[in-house]
C-alpha cells in the first residue's frame, strides 16, 4: 500500500500492518499531545454521533452497562481568545460553527434576550435596513424561535460570545446562498464582516437601554469593545461600517498560547499512553517507537487534524466523491483516491437512509470542529495563513481558497474501513493474550479489549470517521474465531449481537428504543454482518446438540440467547441458500430423537442393574428422571422451544413416555403381585406413588404432545390395587366409629353452631380422608372412577349406620339408665339389656298414681348425641356435593348391569310398626292394661327390630320404622310382649309376615293388617297394622347416600321421640280426663292436684312409700331423680313475688265455687307450664337450634295428640266406649289448646305460627265445628266431603308419592323438598267426621262403607304413583306377606262386620 521509509523502523512490521501502524501512530501522537497540554479531548466526535459512549461491560457482570464520564476539557479562554475567533469569522470555517455554551463566566442580564430579540424583529422590518442584513437577522430570529435547545442554552449560560458566533454562522449560511460568486468568490465574506459589525452595535444598543444599563457587568462592556476593535469598529461608534484603523489590532498580551506554541520538541514516551499502546500492539521496542515518534511528532499537530477535518466536511457537504491525496512517509506526491472516509448515496438501499446518516454525521463533525476551536481559537486563522504562505519540508501542499477541498489527509488512511478492522483484530488479540495474566478476581470486559486498547480505538474512530456499524460488525467478525475455539463465553457474543441491534434501533428512530431497521444500514455492513451471523449460527447450532447430548458440559444459557438473536435477525437469510435452514433443523430434530431413545434405554439398563428393594423401584426412579428432565427442558426453552422450530421438552417426553409405558407393560406381573400384597412385592406406598407418577406422566405427555395421546391401560395395571384398597377401607369402618366415639367426651365443641362433639367430626374426617384419596387418584376413566366413588359411598353409608347404631344405643342406655345387673338364666335374652330401666319406669308410674309426677333428668351428654346426628347429616350432605353424586349416577346410568334373578337379588324392605288394636292381656294381666312392646325376629331367632315400650294401653301406637335388607325372600315373626318388672315378659300375641319381593313388585307402600294369634296358635280378636314398602337395592351412589341419610333421620326421630316420651307423663297427667272432670264437678267443688317438687327433690322415700320395698330400692338408686327446680323457686324467679311463694306453700288444696274463669282453667295445667319452662331452659342451652326446634315441634305434636285423644276416638269401624264431651268440657279443652299455643309461640320468640297451626291443629278446629252436629248431619257431610275429595283427585291433584324411597332422601335438598311437598298436600275433613261418628251409636255399617271407600281411593292413588299409603286387605291370594283368607262372619261387639282382616298364616317351618 505504501513504500517503506528509509528513516523509520517500519521494516520490522509486515507490509500492510506497517501502514496500519503508521496511521495509528499519527493519531496516537496527536491525542497524547493534546492530552499533555491539559486541553483534553472531546469524546463526542464519533462517526455516527450517537452521544454518550458506554464503557465496556465485564464478563463478570455482563448485564451491567455503566456510562463512562467522558469529560470535555474545555479551557476557559480570555476575551482576546474569543476576539481571535471573531476575527476569523470571515473564513469558511464559520459555516459549520454551532454556538458554544461553555466560554466564560461573564454573563449578560437575564432580561436582555427578550428585549434584544424584540429590537431585532423591529429592525428587520424597517425599510431603510439593507435587504441582505434583513435576511441575516430574520434567519437568526427564526433559529432562536424554532430551536428550543438554542434558547435554553442561551438562557442558561447567557454567554455573549455564543450569541455572536451563532449569528455569524447563520449570516454566513445566508450570504453564501444569496451572494453571486461568479466575479468575486470572497464577496460574501466581506458582507459577513459588515453584518457582524451591525450585530455588535445592536447588542451594545440593547445593553445600553434604560432597562438594562445598570445590570451590565463592566467586563462585558470591555469585551464588546475589544470585539469591535478586532473587526474594525471604534468603541462606542454608531457608524454602520467598520473602521479601517482597527484592522491592525493585535491580540491581547494575555491570550493563552495555542498547542503549537507550547509543544516541546523533547519526547517523553512515559507521558504518551496511547503511543505506548500502539508500540505494544505492533511489537515495537522502545527505541524503535521513540525513533518513529520523533520523525512524526512535528507534523502531528491539531492544525493538520483541523485541515483533515475541513476536507472531510467539505466533501460531505458536496455528497460526492472528491479527489483526495494521501500523504505517506516516503512521498510528497498526490495521487487521486476514492474517498472512503464517509459513505456515498450508493452505499445505502435508499436515498433517504443516506440523507439521514449525512445529517447525523454533519452534526458530529460540527461538534468535533467546535471542540478543536474551543481548545485553540487561533486554528482557523493559522490554517488560513498557511494557505497564503509557502511551506517547506514534508507537509501540506500550499493551496488557495479555490482548491481547499483537494488538500491531502494526514491522519486518515486511504481505506479507513480496512485499516480499522485490521487494527481491531490486532487490539483484540493483544487484549485476549493479556487476560491470562489477570488475577482471578479481576473483572474482564465483555468486549475483551483492555482499557488502553479501548481508548486507542475510540480515538481512531473519531479521527478516521469510523461508524458504529463498522465497530460492531468488526467485533462480531473477530468473535467468530474465538467461538470456534471456545475462547469466549456466550455473554460476549450476546452482547455483540445486542449492540448491533442497538445501532440498528438508533439508526431507525434516532432514540434507540424502536424496532431494528436493518434497511438503514449501509449495504457493505449488512452483507458483512450477514456472513458473520451465518458463521456464528453454524458454530453454535452443533454446539447446542453437544450440550443436549451431554458432551459439552455447559448450560444452555451459554448459547441460546445468541442463537435466538441470530435466528431472529433477518440478515441471516441473506447469506443462506433457500431451504438450508429447514433442512438443518430437520437433521437436528432427528438426531435429538435418536439420542433421547438411546439415553432412556441406557438409563433404564442402569436402573435394572442397581440393587433394589422391589420390582417397582426402577420404574419409580425412571418416572422421576423423565419428569425432571422434561421440567428442566421446559424451564430452559419455555413455550417457544428452540428458535421456534424444535420443542425439546415435547421431543423428549414424546420419546421417553412411550418407552416407559412399553417397559411397564412388560412388567405387569410385578404390578399384580403388588396389588395382591404378595410377599416380597412392592408395598402400597410404592404402588400408589407409581400410579400417581404415571398419571402425571400422561398429563405431561398430552400437554406437550396433544396430537399423539399416550395410551395407558390403567385398569389392567392399577384397578386390582384400588379395589383391594376399597375393600380394606370398608372393613375398617367399625374401627373408625369406635375410635371416634372412644375419644369423645360428648361435650359441645366451642364456636360450633351445631353444638356437636368431636366424634361426628372425627368420623366424617375419616370418611373425608377416604374420599380425598379416591378423588386425588384422578382416575382417567370416568366410568371406572364413578364405580369407585359408588363403592366408597357404600362404605360411608355403612360407617354412618354403625355410628348411628352405637350412638343410639348409648342414648337409650342414658335415657333408661341401668342399675345392678341381675342375671336370670331363664329369662328371654332378647330383653335383658333394658330390664332395669323398666323397673324404674314402672316405679315412677306408681308414684304418678299418687298424683305426684317426677321429672326426668336430661343429661347434656345425652342431648349432645342428638346434635351429633344432625351435624352428621349436614357434613354428609357436603360430602354428597363434593363427590358430585348426581353426576356420578348419571355417568353410570348407561352401564347399569341387568338385574340378577329374583332369588339372588337384594331388596330393601321398609317396615313401619304402626299400631296394635284390641290387645288382650293374658296371664297375670288378664282384665287389665298392658305395657306392650313388639319384636321382629327372623327364623333363626335373631332379633331384627324392637319397638319401645308403651305403658298402660291395649291399643298401642308405636309408629316406628325399620329397614330390613332381604336377599330372595324372608319370613319375620312379629311378637307382642307385655313388659314385666321382675319376671319374664309375657307373650301377648304373635303373627307372621312374608317379605316376598314378587308380592311387593310394584314398589308401592301398603298397609298390612295382621290377625294375631296366641302362643297356642289360637286366633285372637286382635290385630296389628304394619306399613310395608320395598325397593330394590341399587349399586347407586344416590341409593347409598339415601340409606345413610335415612339412618340418620330415623335415629334423629327416635332420639327426639325418646326425649318427648320422657316429658309425656307430665302431659298425660295434666291433659287428662281426670283433670278435666275435676274442673267440671257438679258442685263446683274440686281439688286441683299440685306437684310437691320439694318432696320429690328432697325426700324421695316419702314419694315411694306406697310401693313395695323392691321398687322402693330401685328408685333409691336413681341419683338424678330431679332436674327442674321447685315451683316455688320458679315462680320467685319469674315474678319476683315472695307473697306468691307463701301463697303457693299454703295451697295444698284449693276449693273453688261458681263458674270457672280463664285463670282457673290455666291454673289447672300450671305445673305443666312450670315444668316446660325449666326443662326448656336446659334443652335450649344444650341442643343446637335445629335440634331444639325439632324437639319442641315434636312435643307440640304430642300435646295436640293428647288433646285430640280427649276430643276424638281413633279412626275405626269398631264401636268405641268414648262419649262426646260436654259443652263445658269441650270449652276447657280448647282453652288449654289456646293457652299452650301462646306458651309455645312466646310472642314470636318461640315456634312460628306456621309450625304451631299444623294440620293436626286445624283438624282439632274442624272437630270443634262438627262437634255438636247430629249423626245424620255428620253422615251427610261425610258423603259430601268424600265426593269433593273424589272430584279433586279426578281433576289431577296429586298426592305425596312414595315417601319412603331411599332416593328421595339422598341429600338434605331432597329431604327438605319432600317436607314442603308433604306440608302442601291437601287434607280432608272426611276422617274427622268419621271419627266423630264413632261416638254416635249405630253407625258401624256406615263407617265400614266409608272406610272401605277411603282404602279404594288410596289404592288407586298408589297405583298411579301419586299416593303414599295403600291399605291392603286380604283377598285370599295376597295378604301383604301374611297369607290367609278373608275373614268372614261377625266380629267384635254388637255383631258388626269388621274390616277385612287376614287369617293367621300357617306357621313357617322355620319357627316350629
Amino acid at each position: 500500500m505504501t513504500s517503506k521509509s528509509a528513516t523509520s523502523s517500519l521494516t520490522t512490521i509486515p507490509r500492510e500492518d506497517s501502514d496500519v501502524y503508521q496511521f495509528t501512530l499519527r493519531t496516537a501522537i496527536l491525542a497524547d499531545e493534546i492530552s499533555s497540554t491539559g486541553l483534553g479531548t472531546n469524546g463526542t466526535g464519533t462517526g455516527t454521533g450517537t452521544g454518550t459512549v458506554l464503557a465496556p461491560p465485564t464478563l463478570r457482570h455482563a448485564s451491567s452497562f455503566q456510562p463512562t464520564n467522558t469529560n470535555t476539557n474545555t479551557s476557559t479562554t480570555t476575551t482576546t481568545s474569543w476576539s481571535r475567533s471573531i476575527l476569523s469569522l470571515s473564513t469558511s470555517s464559520l459555516t459549520t460553527l454551532p454556538p458554544n455554551t461553555n466560554s466564560t463566566t461573564v454573563k449578560f442580564p437575564k432580561d436582555f434576550l427578550k428585549l434584544f430579540i424584540s429590537n431585532l424583529s423591529t429592525i428587520s422590518t424597517l425599510s431603510q435596513t439593507n435587504s441582505l442584513l434583513k435576511q441575516s437577522l430574520k434567519h437568526f430570529i427564526n433559529k432562536y424561535n424554532n430551536d428550543p435547545s438554542f434558547q435554553r442554552n442561551l438562557k442558561q449560560n447567557r454567554q455573549i460570545e455564543e450569541l455572536i458566533l451563532t449569528f455569524g454562522t447563520t449570516a454566513a449560511t445566508t450570504l453564501r446562498s444569496t451572494t453571486s460568486a461568479e466575479n468575486n468568490p470572497s464577496a460574501w465574506k466581506q458582507d459577513l464582516d459588515a453584518h457582524i459589525a451591525h450585530f455588535l452595535r445592536f447588542v451594545r444598543d440593547t445593553l445600553a437601554s434604560k432597562e438594562l444599563s445598570q445590570k451590565v457587568p463592566s467586563e462585558l462592556w470591555k469585551r464588546l469593545d475589544d470585539y469591535a476593535l478586532k473587526i474594525g469598529i471604534p468603541p462606542h461608534s454608531t457608524s454602520t461600517s467598520p473602521s479601517p484603523q482597527a484592522s491592525s489590532s493585535t491580540p491581547s498580551d494575555d491570550a493563552p498560547p495555542g498547542p503549537s506554541q507550547t509543544t516541546s520538541l523533547a519526547t517523553n514516551l512515559a507521558a504518551m499512553p496511547l503511543t505506548l499502546t500502539v508500540g505494544k500492539l505492533f511489537g515495537k521496542l522502545e527505541h524503535e517507537l521513540m525513533k518513529d515518534v520523533v520523525a512524526l511528532r512535528r507534523r502531528c499537530t491539531e492544525k493538520a487534524a483541523y485541515t483533515d477535518l475541513k476536507a472531510i466536511i467539505n466533501s460531505l457537504a458536496r455528497s460526492s466523491p472528491s479527489t483526495i491525496s494521501t500523504t505517506t512517509t516516503t512521498s510528497t506526491t498526490t495521487t487521486p483516491a476514492h474517498p472512503k472516509f464517509h459513505y456515498v448515496p450508493s452505499d445505502f438501499l435508499h436515498e433517504s437512509c443516506f440523507q439521514k446518516w449525512r445529517r447525523k454525521e454533519s452534526a458530529s463533525l460540527s461538534d468535533l470542529l467546535v471542540s478543536m476551536i474551543k481548545r485553540d481559537p487561533s486554528l482557523p486563522v493559522a490554517v488560513a495563513s498557511d494557505r497564503l504562505t509557502t511551506t517547506t519540508g514534508v507537509g501540506p501542499t500550499p493551496t488557495t481558497d479555490t482548491d481547499e477541498d483537494s488538500m491531502d489527509l494526514f491522519f486518515v488512511p486511504p481505506d479507513p474501513l480496512f485499516y480499522y478492522r485490521r487494527l481491531y483484530e490486532i487490539s483484540l488479540d493483544h487484549s485476549y493474550t493479556l487476560l491470562s495474566s489477570l488475577p482471578p478476581s479481576a473483572p474482564v470486559p465483555l468486549t475483551i479489549l483492555s482499557s488502553e486498547c479501548e481508548s486507542l480505538l475510540r480515538e481512531i474512530e473519531k479521527r478516521w470517521r469510523v461508524s458504529e456499524w463498522t465497530r460492531r460488525t468488526t467485533f462480531v467478525r473477530c468473535l467468530v474465531g474465538f467461538v470456534r475455539e471456545l475462547g469466549v463465553p456466550g455473554a460476549c457474543v450476546e452482547m455483540a449481537l445486542r449492540e448491533c441491534e442497538a445501532v440498528g434501533r438508533e439508526s431507525g428512530d434516532g432514540e434507540g428504543t424502536g424496532d431494528v431497521d436493518w434497511d438503514e444500514w449501509p449495504i457493505v455492513e449488512r452483507t458483512y454482518l450477514s456472513k458473520n451471523l451465518r458463521s456464528l449460527f453454524n458454530l453454535l447450532l452443533p454446539r447446542f446438540f453437544e450440550i443436549f447430548e451431554g458432551i459439552l458440559l455447559l448450560p444452555y444459557s451459554e448459547i441460546l440467547p445468541s442463537l435466538t438473536l441470530i435466528h431472529s435477525c433477518p440478515l441471516l437469510s441473506l447469506s443462506l441458500p433457500s431451504g438450508e435452514l429447514s433442512t438443518t433443523f430437520d437433521e437436528l430434530r432427528e438426531g435429538m430423537r435418536k439420542f433421547v431413545k438411546f439415553a432412556y434405554e441406557d438409563k433404564m439398563a442402569e436402573m435394572e442393574m442397581r440393587e433394589r428393594g422391589n420390582d417397582l423401584q426402577p420404574f419409580l426412579t425412571m418416572l422421576v428422571w423423565v419428569r425432571e428432565e422434561t421440567k428442566g427442558l421446559q424451564k430452559v426453552f419455555g413455550t417457544t422451544g428452540l428458535l421456534g422450530e424444535i420443542d425439546p421438552p415435547a421431543l423428549f417426553i414424546g420419546i421417553a413416555a412411550p418407552e416407559f409405558v412399553h417397559h411397564l407393560s412388560a412388567s405387569q406381573q410385578a404390578l399384580v403381585a403388588a396389588a395382591n400384597q404378595k410377599e416380597g412385592a412392592a408395598g402400597d406406598d410404592d404402588l400408589l406413588a407409581l400410579y400417581r407418577g404415571v398419571v402425571q406422566l400422561e398429563e405431561m405427555h398430552d400437554a406437550f404432545v396433544p396430537e399423539t395421546p399416550l395410551v395407558i391401560d390403567f385398569s389392567a395395571w392399577f384397578e386390582p390395587y384400588v379395589r383391594r384398597w376399597l375393600a380394606t377401607t370398608d372393613a375398617r369402618t367399625m374401627e373408625w366409629v369406635k375410635r371416634a366415639i372412644g375419644a369423645d367426651k360428648f361435650v359441645p365443641e366451642e364456636e360450633s353452631d351445631e353444638k356437636q362433639s368431636t366424634s361426628v367430626v372425627d368420623l366424617i374426617a375419616s370418611c373425608q380422608s377416604a374420599t380425598d384419596w379416591v378423588l386425588k387418584l384422578d382416575w382417567p376413566n370416568e366410568v371406572e372412577n364413578a364405580r369407585y366413588l359408588t363403592s366408597l359411598s357404600q362404605t360411608i353409608a355403612k360407617s354412618i349406620q354403625q355410628y348411628t347404631s352405637l350412638l343410639e344405643t348409648m342414648f337409650i342406655d342414658e335415657m333408661f339408665p341401668k342399675k345392678e345387673e341381675h342375671s336370670h338364666s331363664n329369662r328371654n335374652s332378647m330383653d335383658v339389656e333394658h330390664r332395669p330401666s323398666a323397673w324404674l319406669t314402672k316405679a315412677k308410674l306408681a308414684v304418678q298414681g299418687d298424683q305426684k309426677v317426677e321429672p326426668f333428668v336430661f343429661k347434656p351428654t345425652s342431648l349432645v348425641k342428638l346434635n351429633n346426628i344432625q351435624a352428621a347429616r349436614s357434613l354428609l350432605d357436603r360430602m354428597y356435593t363434593k363427590l358430585d353424586a348426581e353426576r356420578v349416577s348419571t355417568i353410570l346410568a348407561p352401564y347399569e348391569a341387568p338385574p340378577p334373578p329374583p332369588t339372588q337379588s337384594r331388596y330393601l324392605f321398609t317396615v313401619k310398626v304402626v299400631l296394635g288394636e284390641n290387645l288382650v292381656p293374658t296371664g297375670r294381666k288378664s282384665g287389665g292394661t298392658l305395657d306392650p312392646f313388639l319384636i321382629l325376629s327372623d327364623p333363626a331367632g335373631h332379633r331384627v327390630a324392637k319397638t319401645r315400650t308403651l305403658y298402660e294401653t291395649n291399643d298401642p301406637r308405636w309408629d316406628e320404622t325399620f329397614d330390613v335388607s332381604v336377599k330372595g325372600d324372608l319370613w319375620l315373626r312379629a311378637t307382642v310382649y307385655n313388659r314385666n318388672l321382675m319376671d319374664e315378659h309375657d307373650i301377648v300375641a304373635r303373627a307372621f309376615i312374608h317379605l316376598n319381593p314378587p308380592e311387593f313388585g310394584d314398589y308401592l307402600p301398603r298397609d298390612v293388617w295382621l290377625r294375631l294369634e296366641s302362643v297356642s296358635e289360637q286366633r285372637l280378636d286382635s290385630r296389628l297394622l304394619l306399613r310395608i314398602s320395598m325397593e330394590g337395592e341399587k349399586d347407586d351412589i344416590r341409593f347409598y347416600f339415601g340409606r345413610a341419610f335415612r339412618f340418620l333421620k330415623r335415629a334423629e326421630g327416635d332420639m327426639t321421640r325418646m326425649i318427648v316420651d320422657k316429658m309425656s307423663p307430665f302431659i298425660r297427667h295434666y291433659l287428662s280426663q281426670s283433670t278435666l272432670k275435676a274442673l267440671v264437678k257438679t258442685q263446683f267443688n274440686f281439688e286441683i292436684p299440685d306437684i310437691d317438687l320439694s318432696r320429690v327433690q328432697g325426700n324421695i322415700t316419702k314419694a315411694t312409700g306406697k310401693i313395695n320395698a323392691y321398687v322402693r330400692g330401685a328408685l333409691a338408686q336413681d341419683e338424678n331423680a330431679l332436674l327442674i327446680p321447685s315451683v316455688e323457686e320458679y315462680r320467685q324467679g319469674q315474678q319476683g313475688a315472695s307473697v306468691a311463694a307463701t301463697q303457693q306453700e299454703s295451697m295444698i288444696k284449693r276449693k273453688v265455687k261458681g263458674p270457672l274463669t280463664d285463670q282457673e282453667v290455666e291454673d289447672a295445667i300450671g305445673p305443666l307450664l312450670d315444668y316446660f319452662n325449666d326443662t326448656f331452659r336446659v334443652l335450649n342451652e344444650t341442643l343446637s337450634a335445629e335440634a331444639w326446634g325439632l324437639v319442641s315441634t315434636k312435643l307440640w305434636k304430642e300435646i295436640l295428640l293428647n288433646i285430640e285423644g280427649l276430643v276424638l276416638p281413633p279412626l275405626s269401624d269398631q264401636p268405641t266406649e268414648m262419649r262426646p264431651l260436654t259443652e263445658k268440657e269441650i270449652d276447657i279443652v280448647y282453652k288449654w289448646r289456646q293457652f299452650l299455643l301462646d306458651f309455645f309461640h312466646q310472642r314470636g320468640e318461640g315456634l312460628p305460627m306456621s309450625t304451631l297451626r299444623n294440620q293436626k291443629y286445624e283438624d282439632l278446629g274442624m272437630a270443634r265445628m262438627y262437634y255438636d252436629w247430629t249423626a245424620d248431619a255428620l253422615c251427610e257431610e261425610a258423603v259430601r266431603a268424600m265426593q269433593r275429595q273424589l272430584e279433586r283427585k279426578e281433576s289431577g291433584a296429586s298426592g305425596l308419592g312414595r315417601t319412603k324411597s331411599v332416593l328421595n332422601q339422598r341429600n338434605l335438598g331432597t329431604i327438605k323438598a319432600r317436607k314442603k311437598e308433604k306440608a302442601a298436600a291437601e287434607s280432608s275433613n272426611v276422617e274427622v267426621i268419621l271419627r266423630l261418628l264413632r261416638m254416635h251409636p249405630g253407625q258401624g255399617d256406615f263407617l265400614q262403607m266409608q272406610i272401605n271407600q277411603l282404602n279404594i281411593q288410596a289404592q288407586q292413588v298408589s297405583r298411579a304413583g301419586a299416593g303414599s299409603i295403600q291399605r291392603r286387605h286380604a283377598n285370599g291370594h295376597s295378604a301383604g306377606g301374611a297369607g290367609g283368607r278373608r275373614l268372614s262372619g261377625l266380629r267384635g261387639r254388637g255383631g258388626r262386620n269388621g274390616p277385612a282382616v287376614p287369617n293367621l298364616p300357617t306357621i313357617p317351618d322355620q319357627y316350629r
